[in-house]
């Protein structure tokens, strides 16, 4: 999933992610903290993180079952928000999201339940994989070009979380990057397992 993050192939569980970010960061705007800022960006990390340690809690029980339409269902709501707020498509974005839609409604009728609960999963971990694209792999990007020849992750992603840190204790962004990817990846990390058991 890693590999395929910046291709139509995982489009839904990006926007899906996407969407969670944003709405925080519009809603930490509009109590006044700094666009793109330092606290901005820590406050959105830290709620990703909660969230996504809350559906793995969830997800132990039957609303593991339910993620998935919900994650998908939300992305298409937003997205046809959008693009009549824009008066505008993203065609490719579009297809992606109707074609899972509709392979999610057709594992639904035929009861396949083992690969719904796998997409529920995806949604899940699509958030770690943000926080891991927005701390480490889009800011390495903005460094060499050349990663995004050898991984998709960047090709859709434009959040640069590291940024805010740039020359902080005239350390570089990517330390930074680094450090919070590993500070807030963690602990999805470590409740996985649990997950499992349950």
């Amino acid at each position: 999933m890693i590999l395929l993050w910046g291709t139509l192939a995982t489009e839904p569980f990006r926007y899906f992610a996407t969407i969670i970010s944003e709405g925080i960061c519009f809603v930490s705007e509009k109590l006044g903290i700094p666009h793109a800022g330092k606290i901005e960006v820590l406050i959105a990390s830290v709620v990703i993180t909660l969230i996504a340690l809350l559906f793995l809690f969830l997800s132990r029980g039957e609303f593991g079952k339910y993620l998935a339409p919900i994650g998908v269902s939300t992305s298409l709501i937003v997205f046809m928000i959008r693009s009549l707020l824009k008066q505008s498509v993203d065609v490719k974005t579009a297809v992606a999201l109707i074609v899972f839609v509709l392979a999610v409604l057709v594992l639904y009728f035929l009861k396949i339940e083992r690969t719904w609960i796998w997409i529920s999963d995806a949604f899940i971990m699509s958030l770690p994989i943000f926080l891991l694209s927005s701390w480490l792999l889009v800011p390495l990007s903005r460094i060499s070009g050349k990663i995004t020849k050898f991984f998709f992750i960047t090709f859709r992603s434009s959040e640069d979380y590291a940024v805010a840190f740039k020359g902080l204790f005239s350390i570089p962004k990517i330390a930074w990057g680094i450090f919070f990817a590993v500070l807030f990846i963690l602990p999805i990390a470590y409740f996985i397992p649990e997950r499992r058991k349950g």
